[in-house]
């Protein structure tokens, strides 16, 4: 069984719909958006659960876990609040490091049956520097050393963290244009990734036997 986080983003939308049309049984985890999680539930009936999951509340977490077998976990949920260094408060900028490098973190902690665990980071983790989105950025990057240590901890795990470059989904798409247009050209990026081809690189980690602790960087289509 699959558990997906942020099920109802773009992102996490196509992922469901992928794993599910390879023949996995799937949980969509929600927080907000139910009616685009019952959206998908109306599309595929068979073989998928739709959950709410607040991944930052520890006990939220632990009965989902307790709940489930999951083979698979999938931590794609994440938040951002850009704003400018002088006008993001201390609370917001806590608040998007809790979401992202918190959350990810009790996930993997209480998936202790699950065989692979994917966490979805970005770029932005690695290369971005932006007076915006700081907090993003620091929680992102912090995904990626969990990960390293996550997978020195369980060797018998497979864990993985993926840092795609940007992708067309809804959030990006509301994006400053400006803004979205410098980061393109900073990164040399010549167009928007497809999220079905971000998403089906997600999926073929799976008995792909990459090392454990591996980062998987998307930026181009191969």
């Amino acid at each position: 069984m699959v558990l997906i986080t942020g099920g109802t983003s773009t992102l996490g939308t196509a992922l469901v719909k992928i794993f599910l049309e390879n023949g996995y049984s799937v949980i969509l985890g929600y927080y907000k958006h139910l009616d685009i999680a019952e959206k998908v539930k109306s599309e595929y009936k068979d073989n998928l659960i739709l959950e709410y999951i607040d991944i930052t509340d520890e006990d939220c977490v632990k009965n989902i876990f307790n709940k489930y077998d999951i083979d698979i976990l999938i931590n794609n949920a994440a938040k951002s609040l850009d704003n400018y260094i002088e006008n993001k408060s201390f609370l917001e900028f806590m608040y998007v490091v809790k979401v992202n490098l918190g959350g990810t973190y009790l996930m993997c902690k209480y998936a202790i049956d699950a065989k692979y665990i994917i966490n979805i980071s970005s770029k932005d983790g690695i290369d971005t520097y932006s007076p915006i989105s700081l907090d993003y950025s620091s929680s992102k990057a912090g995904i990626i050393n969990l990960t390293k240590n996550l997978s020195l901890y369980y060797k018998d795990k497979y864990i993985y963290v993926v840092c795609p470059a940007w992708i067309n989904t809804s959030s990006v798409k509301e994006m400053n244009p400006i803004y979205l247009k410098e980061e393109l050209k900073r990164t040399n990026q010549k167009e928007l990734l497809d999220v079905n081809y971000v998403g089906e690189q997600i999926y073929e980690l799976i008995n792909s036997n990459k090392e454990s602790g591996s980062v998987i960087i998307i930026d181009e289509k191969k």
